[in-house]
């Protein structure tokens, strides 16, 4: 239940009614009215500090930066999605109902317009960059957590250094893949016809790095590697070959005539292993390595290659020319460009050179 000492408490029931009776049956209704409740009660706590409503807390303010901090920022992302479409739904409610003029709604934090006079959204108010800035302070920043390249040049190199060994040839074909946004699902159906040393593609997509396309088309021609192994305290060569498939990404025979795996395919565990890949190859680099320590996961490694897309525009055009095209689809559809921004400070945030 709501509140009855809430700042316009009869406002807030008149708006509870709206807001309810807009469920599509009777079990939205009570979900409607649940999360409706939660938000409004929310609010109350700082309407009630600096009495006033919250259809009139100002652009920057500091009660809007209390109620980022006291609650939106604690909100998981999907919750804070939702309690932000309950305060836009009572805060435009407000609006066509005289509490407010078109100066405030307009200038509000959680207005989805920036003017009257301007048809471009903007999702980017400081209520957001205040989570955002919250977020990014509360990120980790350990190298050996989860590292971001700077550039595409920086990832390339480090896969091409770290997994340069041929054991680890399919490894690192892997990561350039995911980094050229393959999807992890798919990579390992990936056919060896498929990689096209003429064109610089794989299924017909481009790889615009030399090193990157030479990393895979390494997987596709290499059929063994030498590799030592101890026994008995005594060093032994052995030869690894890889599977005889048609596939491009491929496991070793452990010793046996290739002919045996023929038409083998890498279970998905195999995409799901590669950064424990990438630690066992960290192990064996030199202690002075600057990429000692490094690692990367492969669902971050999925992300870089927009990351790095943005981080060239921000840099010649500014970070509003990001927010805008994030806003116009540029860089893709979302349902919530708001977490895209949002990601996109925090591994700018952490984003370096080696």
């Amino acid at each position: 239940m709501m509140d009855s000492t809430m700042y316009n408490y009869d406002r807030k029931a008149a708006f509870m009614e709206f807001y309810i009776n807009g469920g599509r049956n009777e079990d939205a209704a009570r979900y409607r009215q649940r999360d409706a409740v939660t938000a409004l009660n929310k609010v109350a706590i700082v309407e009630a500090k600096y009495k006033k409503d919250f259809c009139e807390f100002k652009s920057g303010s500091t009660e809007m930066n209390d109620l980022c901090v006291l609650w939106l920022n604690n909100l998981a992302d999907t919750r804070r999605v939702r309690m932000t479409s309950i305060l836009r739904a009572y805060l435009k409610w407000c609006y066509q109902n005289d509490y407010i003029n078109a100066e405030q709604y307009y200038g509000h934090d959680m207005t989805s317009t920036v003017s009257r006079s301007s048809n471009k959204t903007d999702v980017w108010s400081s209520m957001l960059i205040k989570q955002m800035e919250v977020a990014s302070e509360n990120e980790t920043n350990s190298l050996d957590s989860d590292f971001i390249f700077e550039d595409k040049e920086s990832f390339i190199e480090y896969v091409s250094t770290v997994l340069g060994h041929e054991k680890y040839t399919m490894p690192a074909a892997l990561m350039i893949l995911l980094y050229y946004q393959f999807e992890s699902t798919a990579v390992t159906k990936i056919l060896k016809t498929e990689v096209d040393a003429a064109g610089h593609t794989v299924q017909n997509v481009y790889i615009d790095d030399e090193t990157a396309f030479n990393i895979i088309y390494r997987a596709k021609v290499i059929d063994s590697y030498s590799t030592t192994f101890e026994r008995n305290n005594k060093n032994y060569d052995r030869i690894e070959y890889y599977a005889d498939s048609p596939y491009l990404l491929r496991n070793t025979s452990r010793g046996r005539k290739k002919e045996q795996e023929t038409d083998q395919q890498v279970p998905y565990s195999f995409v799901k292993k590669v950064m424990e890949v990438e630690r066992k190859a960290n192990k064996e680099l030199p202690e002075d390595s600057p990429y000692k320590n490094v690692i990367i996961k492969g669902a971050t490694i999925s992300k870089l290659k927009l990351f790095h897309e943005m981080r060239v525009d921000e840099k010649k055009y500014g970070l509003e020319f990001v927010k805008e095209n994030i806003i116009d689809g540029k860089y893709g559809n979302y349902t919530v460009p708001q977490t895209v921004y949002r990601e996109y400070c925090l591994m700018a945030s952490k984003a370096r050179k080696i």
